[in-house]
């Protein structure tokens, strides 16, 4: 059950929906499906002992062309022991000019769960990586510990972008954390990660979980590689 909510535009939160194994899907939206230049999201979760929740979005988050305040997401995830979350947000499609920052921060109690995924298009057919930039930060704590740091910066005016995809147009990453997430779980991540037209591997964190990191010439593709096994 979804306790307490509290919501102003640009971000909406629906009424939640039970999955099939009794967790609490929660679909977060925008009335555009899109940002634009000055919007900023803060979103604040609280996942309390026992609970399971999934948060997911019904289209692609739209990134609009953006002036100097640019456009922010700040997430902030607090999950109980024995209490899980999973973000699945679906694609962010940059457009030209676009100045997006977005901030992922997990605070996990011994015991708890995440499950984070993204994947980053090139944006609109006729203006690939025409976006200003692209910075990604996502950071996790255990009991207070840090024990995931990822920090990407992608200004494509700066750098030979499409080299250094080796070809592809679209990226993606993915974290599993949890107390009993180990080799077996980065195996099984690692084999949907060699499918038609994706390259990319899992592995295990030193400490609580795994990370993946793929490339792709669809979001569907990647989307499907990435997201939880059932």
């Amino acid at each position: 059950m979804l306790a307490a909510s509290s919501v102003a535009l640009p971000l909406q939160v629906q009424r939640p929906r039970q999955g099939p194994s009794g967790e609490a899907i929660v679909t977060l939206l925008t009335p555009a499906g899109a940002l634009f230049d000055g919007d900023r999201v803060d979103l604040h979760v609280e996942v309390q002992p026992g609970a399971r929740v999934v948060l997911r979005q019904v289209s692609a988050t739209q990134l609009h062309r953006s002036s100097e305040r640019g456009i922010s997401f700040e997430l902030s995830l607090a999950i109980a022991a024995d209490a899980s979350c999973q973000y699945l947000p679906l694609e962010l499609i940059p457009f030209a000019d676009a100045d997006y920052r977005q901030s992922i921060h997990v605070d996990l109690e011994a015991g708890g769960e995440a499950y984070l995924t993204e994947v980053v298009t090139p944006g609109r057919l006729w203006e690939h990586f025409q976006y200003r930039r692209l910075a990604l930060r996502t950071e996790v704590r255990l009991s207070g510990e840090l024990v995931v740091l990822d920090a990407q910066q992608i200004v494509p005016a700066e750098m030979e972008i499409a080299t250094a995809l080796g070809g592809y147009t679209h990226f993606a990453s993915a974290f599993h954390l949890g107390p009993r997430v180990g080799a077996a779980d980065a195996d099984a991540l690692h084999e949907r990660l060699r499918g038609p037209g994706i390259q990319g591997s899992a592995s295990i964190l030193p400490r609580y979980g795994i990370a993946a990191r793929a490339l792709g010439s669809s979001a569907y593709s990647l989307l499907e590689a990435i997201s939880p096994s059932q």
